[in-house]
């Protein structure tokens, strides 16, 4: 009978250790392509502003993760991809303001150029410590052309 070594008990009870102890770490990645797609607890407004589209983005963070355990410890990011004739000129991160548990991202773009640029929001799970979590969170890519404030006709005004 083979007698099986200290170092093979030590590697299959880590294994096992490991196995029992590991979440489920996914990011969900959801395609925004119309109003109607935004998850509870996003709401995104647009508008003319002085030749530009004015963008307000408002974001729960607990609601759109789901996650009752890490409520209260889930933040949002947003980035901006400005692209103009289907190619992408910037990359920037957006300033986010948090109120309570919503969070604010506000900015302005081109008409022309919010035909082909996204929002990119991000919620993020934090350990009780602070520390980030592996995986967890929601990705959403936004097309902002699908919020493009509707044309209104200008011939009342004149």
């Amino acid at each position: 009978m083979r007698k099986i070594t200290l170092a093979a008990w030590t590697v299959a009870i880590a294994v096992a250790f490991f196995f029992a102890t590991s979440a489920d770490a996914d990011l969900v990645l959801l395609k925004i392509t119309a109003p109607d797609h935004c998850p509870e607890g996003m709401e995104i407004a647009s508008k003319p502003k002085d030749g530009m589209i004015a963008f307000t983005v408002r974001v729960d963070p607990d609601k759109i993760s789901g996650n009752e355990s890490y409520a209260g410890r889930i933040k949002s990011t947003g980035f901006l991809e400005i692209s103009a004739a289907g190619k992408r000129i910037a990359y920037t991160r957006l300033h986010e303001h948090v109120a309570g548990k919503e969070t604010l991202f506000q900015f302005r773009i081109s008409e022309f150029a919010m035909e082909s640029s996204q929002l990119h929001i991000g919620t993020h799970l934090f350990e009780k410590d602070g520390h980030p979590t592996l995986g967890g969170g929601v990705a959403m890519q936004i097309w902002l052309r699908e919020f493009a404030p509707e044309k209104k006709s200008n011939e009342g005004n004149k």
